[in-house]
């Protein structure tokens, strides 16, 4: 039997498969989390740039807003795409690029 074959009978998989169950699964998926996961796998899923996700608080200070409710709002009236924004506990986050997308570059 060929390593090939070994590999698959141990329920391995091959890089031509692993490549196309990749593209299958990305189909599936949105997209900003499709680059999230390209990112992933271009970096050896190393993706430490902490600086991209930002608390409500600290947005609002950047972007100059009142406060973190503003935010808030326009998470409830869902100007924010899906995977721009997230609740972790009490504390809500969001992306730069969100921020970027409906403030403007700062």
């Amino acid at each position: 039997m060929d390593t090939r074959g070994i590999n698959e009978e141990r329920g391995y998989l091959g890089k031509d498969h692993v490549n196309q169950l990749i593209a299958e699964k990305l189909q599936l998926i949105p997209i900003n989390d499709a680059y999230e996961l390209m990112d992933n796998l271009v970096h050896d899923g190393e993706n430490t740039d902490l600086s991209a996700i930002l608390t409500f608080q600290e947005a609002s200070n950047i972007y100059g807003l009142s406060d973190g409710a503003v935010l808030r709002k326009a998470q409830q009236r869902g100007r924010f795409l899906d995977g721009e924004v997230r609740q972790s506990g009490s504390t809500w986050l969001v992306t730069r690029a969100a921020m970027e997308r409906l403030y403007g570059k700062k």
